[in-house]
């Protein structure tokens, strides 16, 4: 069993609105890397990957989010 397959579960709420598929075939890579005695740098550089498509999903989820409350906000019924 590789690490993606072990984090598998724990990451599926992490990475949800992600591209499941890259995230595990990236956690595979970095696995490979690591068991082939990689470089220090080159598993590094993965790991950044792995963290700058993270943090391009949770702004992209924040816009959505945003943007559905402002939608709801010009939608609701206004009380007087």
């Amino acid at each position: 069993m590789t690490k993606a397959q072990r984090f598998r579960c724990g990451f599926r709420a992490s990475v949800e609105g992600m591209d499941e598929e890259r995230v595990l075939a990236r956690l595979d890579r970095i696995d490979a890397l690591d068991r082939n005695g990689a470089a220090p740098g080159e598993l590094l550089a993965e790991l950044r990957g792995l963290l700058h498509e993270a943090e391009d999903s949770a702004r992209a989820q924040e816009r959505n989010v945003r943007e559905g409350v402002v939608e709801r906000l010009h939608t609701a019924p206004h009380g007087t």
